[in-house]
């Protein structure tokens, strides 16, 4: 990286600058025969093409501009005749390929030679022999052609796709006589037989309709700096991306080398190839210098012609959120359609934009301003499962893509510094680490890495489920299921910056929600009362190889328990290929059993196939009446010299907190930060760390970490900063984002005096009636006052007490 150049015996031989591709030159005329050859080369890493330090392929962010090289160095002796950049193109009806090639003759001589073609393939005990066939190719002296034929694969040829990853080798084997001298050359080319289309608004593989389910690679190696050049570390990478139900790797802004082709190949990975561009009107829009017209197109066709062979390069795109020269950017993709129609082309990845006529696809977050993502929505994302982005779909005539779906941020593990034991030291790890140290807060670590990770797991399912809900959308791209550690630090991923799990989930329950064939509910609601029935649609996503016969899903609806309250079998037709496919209803009376208020779990599952999945509802019981003890307590949200004395005789106080009546408070709120509390400046938390077993929360059936009954509670909330130098032992505390590490809590209790009281900063006062969680929040809190399990562990005095809840001075007004 960036820039090479080589000399050979002190002659230049030639001058490589490619981000994405192999440098090779051509030494032929520089090289003695039978001495000792010097060869030097130099690599300059500065930015020689004005690209920018933003994509992936060049930038500090993630891997590093790092300087070297990488990879195999290599001397290749080759022979006089020879065929060379041989390319497969698979013909309409995938029963045949067309061959293209060139052919050198270096001999001095023309030559007339005869090649034979032969290809195998298959994997495990399938395998396919295709036909061998002769060809004539005539190569004048010291000639270079192309040559071109058509080759039959024979009967029932072995097809490419994520369920069956068949590759097959074609071998050319090229004979000639010169004067009676044999001359024999041996070249061979691994491909995949497959089409990759689009049809309407469908993405379709070898015919068939197709779903991609994708997430990044922004090129983040910790260990090294720069990516693996072995491929099997590209087995373990896109070996857990499958084991995540996924299907799909995005590069963005950058194009793996050849070993991650390889295992792509070979393990039936759906790849999206950029060129090293992330050129925006923030930073340095295309076209900005002269260099990017022809750079930019050079290199372009540089991964084309490298790459193509590969069935798993499905999809190019130029870059990243490009904004600039739009008639570069269609010239660039034109050229490279025009030379390679083995994939899809894209002039760049994201931006709400009109469609150009050579897109193929269309890979935004909104589409003429309609959300294609959750975030545009997440209220409805939130209180039902019936979102999808149909109407966003409908505004294009070509296949859409959700762009970067999540960003949910996660509470960084600073226990993975020691993770980090190769180029890159964590340098932001250390200063959190450090920060919560200084603040007495590193023993909550655990704790916040989960309940906030559980949430963003939560918020991640629902993206993807709203997606598969979604008829005739061409799939997603989370962003992303691995911590980016880039633009001042987005921990957004279920799994660690290594790939590695952050105990949040099992991949097995993951790809009930996320995989080739996933049952969904559109349910208008996920909290109910004990008088509600409940009513839901049964629908399906499948991309499976073929449609599934009339079958039978079997439902039940179970209690934390797992007593079953309710059941029942829902007879389907044939299912067919396809996305948001209604199935049938789900009609149940179960939860007018429900005494107590409870977390219930709807559960659907295809009979006989192992297809499963299943949601949580909350279930409130309506009495109408008070709580025992409501009237044996006092509820205030002013603190005077009255509450204190109240509280000095031995009364039981349940402060309600105001919003923007306190000094040491903050707004609450349900969703977490999106990206990075950094680089979009924020001070808003990360979801909450409940004590579920605390009495106070005895009758108000919650986890560990924020569900979605919490979604009104949180977000008509206010937290309270707890000072450094008080005790804080909260029943809910509310995590803050790594750049304003401080003790947050919504419901905390202490002793005050003889008295005893509980601060809730959630709003327990307000609309009741149509808040059943709330109500149920007061009646358990209430309830849990008036028993004698009302036992604070910490006391404050007085003093301390008016400073935690230090009224907010007002500005002053005109005078």
């Amino acid at each position: 990286m960036f820039q090479s150049t080589l000399w050979v015996n002190g002659g230049l031989a030639g001058q490589q600058d490619s981000l994405s591709v192999p440098h090779r030159f051509d030494v032929t005329e520089h090289v003695v025969a039978g001495a000792v050859n010097r060869f030097v080369i130099r690599v300059d890493n500065r930015d020689i093409q004005n690209l920018g330090t933003y994509p992936s392929a060049y930038t500090e962010e993630t891997q590093s501009i790092w300087n070297g090289i990488v990879g195999r160095m290599e001397l290749q002796a080759s022979e006089a005749f020879q065929l060379t950049n041989v390319q497969t193109y698979p013909e309409p009806g995938l029963g045949a390929v067309r061959v293209r090639g060139i052919g050198h003759n270096l001999t001095g001589k023309a030559l007339d030679a005869e090649i034979t073609l032969s290809a195998a393939g298959g994997q495990g005990e399938q395998k396919h022999q295709a036909p061998e066939v002769k060809q004539s190719l005539r190569l004048t002296a010291d000639s270079s052609e192309p040559f071109e034929w058509l080759y039959s694969m024979g009967e029932e040829p072995l097809l490419w796709d994520e369920f069956n990853p068949n590759l097959y080798e074609l071998q050319l084997t090229g004979r000639t006589n010169i004067e009676g001298m044999q001359l024999e050359t041996v070249t061979k080319q691994t491909f995949g037989l497959r089409s990759f289309e689009r049809n309407g608004r469908l993405l379709q593989i070898n015919g068939r309709p197709i779903f991609l389910r994708g997430t990044l690679e922004c090129c983040i190696f910790p260990l090294t700096g720069h990516p693996p050049m072995e491929t099997e570390a590209w087995f373990s990478l896109f070996g857990t991306a499958r084991d995540y139900g996924l299907n799909h790797i995005r590069f963005h802004s950058w194009c793996p080398p050849e070993a991650a082709f390889e295992a792509a190949d070979r393990l039936g990975m759906y790849l999206q190839v950029e060129s090293p561009m992330w050129m925006d009107t923030w930073n340095m829009p295309v076209g900005a210098h002269p260099e990017h017209y022809t750079y930019l197109p050079m290199e372009a066709q540089r991964i084309i012609q490298t790459y193509g062979n590969h069935p798993s390069f499905c999809i190019y795109s130029n870059g990243n959120e490009l904004n600039g020269d739009f008639e570069l950017l269609h010239r660039m993709t034109a050229e490279v359609k025009a030379l390679d129609n083995r994939r899809l082309y894209t002039l760049t990845t994201n931006w709400d934009r009109p469609v150009d006529p050579a897109d193929d696809l269309f890979c935004a977050q909104t589409v003429d301003e309609a959300g294609v993502r959750g975030q545009y929505f997440l209220e409805k994302l939130s209180v039902s499962t019936m979102l999808d982005f149909s109407e966003a779909v409908s505004r294009r005539d070509v296949p859409v893509i959700s762009h970067e779906v999540g960003q949910y941020s996660i509470y960084p593990d600073v226990e993975e510094i020691g993770l980090y034991s190769g180029a890159l030291r964590p340098v932001n790890l250390e200063v959190i680490s450090a920060d919560l140290g200084k603040r007495g807060m590193l023993a909550d670590l655990r704790k916040f890495v989960h309940g906030s990770g559980m949430l963003a797991l939560q918020l991640y399912r629902e993206e993807i489920e709203a997606a598969l809900r979604t008829p005739e959308l061409g799939g997603f791209q989370l962003l992303d299921l691995h911590d980016f550690p880039g633009q001042s630090t987005a921990t957004v991923g279920i799994l660690n910056a290594f790939w590695q799990s952050k105990g949040l989930i099992e991949p097995r329950r993951f790809r009930e929600f996320c995989g080739p064939a996933v049952l969904l509910l559109r349910m208008p609601s996920r909290v109910y009362t004990n008088q509600d029935e409940f009513n839901a649609g049964i629908c399906m996503a499948h991309f499976g190889t073929v449609e599934l016969p009339p079958s039978a899903i079997e439902w039940k609806v179970t209690t934390g328990e797992g007593m079953v309250l309710d059941q029942g079998v829902i007879q389907t037709g044939a299912i067919p290929l396809g996305a948001g496919i209604p199935l049938g209803e789900l009609n149940s009376t179960a939860f007018t059993q429900v005494a107590k208020s409870a977390r219930l779990t709807v559960a659907l599952e295809l009979a006989g196939s192992g297809i499963r999945n299943e949601w949580p509802v909350w279930v409130y019981v309506l009495t109408g009446e008070e709580a025992p003890g409501d009237t044996e307590i006092t509820v205030t949200s002013t603190l005077d010299d009255n509450l204190l004395h109240r509280l000095s005789e031995g009364e039981r106080v349940l402060f309600l907190v105001k919003e923007n009546e306190l000094e040491h408070t903050a707004p609450g709120k349900f969703h977490p930060v999106f990206w990075s509390p950094v680089h979009f400046a924020t001070d808003a938390p990360c979801g909450i760390s409940v004590d579920a077993a605390h009495p106070a929360l005895a009758d108000f059936p919650t986890s560990s970490y924020a569900e979605f009954q919490w979604l009104d509670l949180l977000d008509r909330s206010v937290s309270l900063a707890v000072s450094d130098g008080l005790p804080f032992q909260p029943i809910v505390q509310v995590i803050p984002n790594f750049y304003h590490n401080r003790k947050l809590t919504n419901l905390i209790e202490y002793n005050v005096g003889a008295g005893k009281l509980l601060i809730c900063g959630i709003n327990i006062r307000e609309d009741l009636a149509d808040r059943p969680a709330a109500a149920q929040l007061r009646n358990s809190l209430v309830s849990y006052m008036g028993s004698a399990a009302f036992v604070p562990q910490h006391s404050l005095e007085p003093g301390e007490l008016c400073e935690l809840l230090k009224p907010r001075e007002l500005s002053a007004g005109p005078k």
